[in-house]
C-alpha cells in the first residue's frame, strides 16, 4: 500500500478547523484534539467569531503559563473572545511600552 502523505490525511479534523490546527503545532501548542462528529461544531463556531489568529495567540499565552495536553483546555477562554473586528475596521498596532531612560524611581517621583 503507497504511503499517503500526512497532509492527505485528515484524521477525522473538519477542513473548517484544520488551519487552527495547523497553526497551533506550527506556533509550539501541541495538544490533543479529542473532538469527535458534532463536538466539533463549537470549535468551528469560535473559529468563525473570533479568527484562528486570536485563538492561537490566546492559546500560546495560555501554554507559556501552564501545561496543557489537550485542545478542550482552551474552549472556555476561547469562548471569551471578542468576534473578529468588522471588515473595515482600521487596524492600529500596538504601541511599544516606553520606559524612561536615565532616570531612577526616586527622580522621577515615583518613591
Amino acid at each position: 500500500m503507497p504511503e499517503q502523505p500526512a497532509g492527505d490525511v485528515d484524521y477525522g479534523i473538519p477542513d473548517a478547523a484544520r488551519p487552527l490546527v495547523d497553526s497551533m503545532t506550527a506556533s509550539g501548542v501541541v495538544v490533543r484534539w479529542p473532538f469527535r462528529g458534532d463536538q466539533w461544531f463549537p470549535l468551528l463556531a469560535l473559529i468563525n467569531k473570533c479568527g484562528v489568529q486570536a485563538l492561537v495567540e490566546y492559546a500560546r499565552r495560555t501554554a507559556d503559563r501552564t501545561h496543557v495536553d489537550s485542545a478542550r483546555y482552551f474552549m472556555r477562554g476561547w469562548s471569551e473572545l471578542p468576534p473578529k473586528p468588522a471588515s473595515g475596521t482600521p487596524i492600529h498596532a500596538p504601541r511599544p511600552h516606553l520606559r524612561a531612560v536615565g532616570q531612577s524611581p526616586e527622580e522621577r517621583g515615583i518613591f
